[in-house]
């Protein structure tokens, strides 16, 4: 069954609207809601999609929008889940622009910005934690996720620069497996 437009439109108008902290902190929510929920998505895909929405230009929650809504719909869908996405921000800052001034340095104000910071937290790891062990890791998998974290923590080293390396290597292993597992010629594939 085909789904509709209005279900990718409630759900990522949620997510846009429920979730703070970015879109490492919205990961979480995305997978429980097109994963658990909707089964718009598998685990598969899940990794898949954090892939692409990472190496590509722009937020990575906009671009999981619009990947899924792609997924499901088309191009049609994929401007419906990220518009949605994005209109509660939208909508928000365009109302707090107004009175952000008298709210800086408000006591509750800044109180209810630490309650949300610790809970940004959370999802975050959150996220990481169901992404890293979710997925069928192999040697190189770990090896990369473990090589990336030292670097990024410790050095000053480029994040993107890390990104490039890791995809470059992943490439050249899986064009090597992908290689070796073929055969080498047609006499040996008919064999």
């Amino acid at each position: 069954m085909k789904t509709k437009l209005w279900d990718l439109f409630i759900t990522f108008f949620k997510i846009g609207l429920f979730t703070f902290g970015g879109g490492y902190a919205m990961l979480s929510v995305i997978e429980r809601e097109t994963v658990q929920k909707h089964q718009w998505l598998t685990t598969n895909d899940m990794m898949s999609l954090v892939v692409i929405a990472e190496s590509t230009p722009g937020p990575i929650a906009v671009n999981a929008a619009t990947y899924v809504g792609f997924k499901q719909r088309g191009v049609l869908g994929a401007i419906v889940s990220t518009f949605a996405l994005v209109l509660p921000s939208f909508v928000i800052i365009s109302c707090l622009y107004f009175v952000i001034d008298a709210l800086i340095g408000n006591r509750w104000f800044d109180a209810a910005f630490k309650g949300i910071s610790c809970c940004v937290v959370v999802l975050v790891l959150n996220a990481f934690i169901k992404l890293a062990f979710n997925e069928k890791q192999d040697w190189f998998g770990w090896l990369a996720m473990i090589c990336a974290t030292i670097v990024s923590l410790f050095t000053e080293f480029s994040v993107v620069l890390v990104i490039l390396i890791g995809a470059t290597i992943g490439l050249i292993i899986y064009l090597v497996r992908d290689k070796n597992s073929l055969p080498l010629s047609k006499k040996e594939d008919e064999q």
